[in-house]
């Protein structure tokens, strides 16, 4: 993961702010990611998925 992010890493580190969106994605991405392999492993995450909805201004999950 380090080579791909690492590079947006260092533009956002220069003052780059239009890397932003990009991160905001791709961590969003993640997360979803995350979820569903957390539900498959038997994880309740309503809660950090709530968190998660209001953070990036989304309907509740649940």
């Amino acid at each position: 993961m380090e080579r791909e992010t690492g590079p947006l890493y260092e533009l956002k580190d220069t003052g780059r702010t239009d890397v932003l969106p990009v991160l905001s994605r791709l961590a969003f991405l993640l997360l979803e990611l995350g979820f569903t392999v957390a539900e498959e492993g038997g994880i309740d995450c309503t809660e950090v998925e709530n968190a998660v909805s209001a953070a990036y201004d989304l309907p509740y999950a649940r």
